[in-house]
């Protein structure tokens, strides 16, 4: 039994370290580690003009720590200047879209 450090990410590499022992033993190919995916709870406000410039907070869960960039998407479309505010909490400037009416607002770790 390990506890895992804060993180996100998918695929990832499993190390295991004995007493500081070398050599550093990872998993193989097919023993690989995911945290639990981004998921977005709400978007505030909920209307943004199409000309873009409006800074919305994301707010959900599994946005990772401080040290793993996040990125937000309307629609399909990278928002501007991402702020982390914490494992629960993105503020970002919406980009301009040529579309009206409902968006798909994601989040993804890089």
């Amino acid at each position: 039994t390990c506890v895992l450090p804060p993180g996100g990410g998918g695929g990832l590499s499993v190390a295991v370290r004995v007493a500081e022992a070398l050599p550093v033993r990872e998993s193989r190919g097919n023993t690989l580690f995911s945290y639990d995916a981004p998921e977005v709870a709400s978007v505030a406000p909920d209307r943004a003009r199409t000309s873009g410039g409006t800074r919305v907070t994301v707010a959900g869960r599994n946005f990772g720590p401080a040290g793993v960039p996040a990125e937000v998407a309307v629609n399909g479309r990278l928002c501007l200047e991402v702020e982390k505010r914490g494992d629960g909490e993105l503020v970002c400037q919406v980009p301009a879209s040529a579309e009206a009416g409902e968006a798909t607002v994601t989040v993804a770790l890089g």
